[in-house]
């Protein structure tokens, strides 16, 4: 991966009509390579990592921030016309990105979304204890494993000891090895709660472009299967289910079905 600031190059072939991807929750973009890989023969990808991940830079705790900085790191690098596409918390920064970059004038070829939840969060969002065990589960399920955190015992427990229960928690259920650090997972974390932060501050605005919003097939029926997104799409929002559920979308196999939903997305809304 070739990475300049916080916009990675997923494909050697990033000038060829680049995608520009957002990161889920976590921060990382690890788990967008099979995709990146299926499709990089019709397009390039980059994509943004959240700062804070090298446990140097500052999470940042704002939707808006999140956009700007990456706004401003695009267009230094990728020329417009832009295709944005953000799954889950990604989405509503790319989102955002879409408005900032409108604002600026530039041209925005059109919007994917990926089972992005988030425009239906709780009023508040959760304390450290909570929004850990949310941590621990989150990483869990992308993993394919089950990891239970109860959060109770946590708030009687130094911030420290927090974070060595929840590292040990992960060993024990398979999720990261003995080579992840009590500083990494720290830093891992601080992304993850200032995104969650950033979910529950974030109002969307409607938006007038081409929009897609891609729902994975294995969840629940919603009574708005556009989870919300309908009404802010002013011209309209096509929406399709694709294979797995929300943590499986970008395995390889059903990558393969996502990038051809992707590119033909992007080749019907070419001007």
């Amino acid at each position: 991966m070739d990475q300049q600031g916080p916009l990675v190059l997923l494909t050697e072939q990033g000038r060829r009509e680049p995608i520009v991807m957002v990161h889920p929750i976590g921060g990382s973009v690890f788990g967008y390579r099979a995709f990146a890989r299926a499709i990089e023969e019709r397009h390039g990808i980059y994509a943004f990592e959240a700062p804070g991940l090298d446990g140097e830079s500052e999470a940042l705790a704002s939707v808006e921030a999140l956009a700007l900085l990456y706004v401003q790191a695009l267009c230094r690098v990728v020329p417009p016309p832009y295709r944005l596409l953000g799954f889950s918390f990604g989405g509503l920064v790319a989102f955002e990105m879409a408005h900032q970059l409108r604002k600026a004038r530039q041209d925005i070829q059109g919007v994917v979304l990926v089972d992005c939840h988030g425009l239906d969060h709780a009023p508040h969002p959760p304390d450290e204890a909570e929004s850990l065990a949310e941590f621990a589960q989150d990483l869990g399920r992308f993993a394919g494993k089950k990891v239970e955190l109860d959060p109770l015992p946590l708030h009687a427990l130094t911030r420290r000891r927090r974070f060595e229960l929840l590292l040990s928690k992960l060993r024990e259920c398979g999720v990261l090895g003995s080579e992840v650090s009590l500083h990494e997972i720290q830093s891992r974390y601080e992304v993850f709660h200032a995104s969650l932060r950033a979910l529950h501050a974030y109002v969307p605005r409607p938006l007038d472009l081409p929009m897609v919003h891609f729902r994975a097939a294995a969840a629940k029926e919603e009574s708005d299967a556009s989870l919300g997104w309908e009404r802010l799409a002013l011209s309209g929002l096509q929406i399709d289910r694709v294979e797995g559920d929300h943590y499986r979308l970008w395995d390889a196999p059903r990558a393969l079905n996502l990038a051809d939903k992707v590119a033909a997305f992007f080749r019907s809304s070419r001007g």
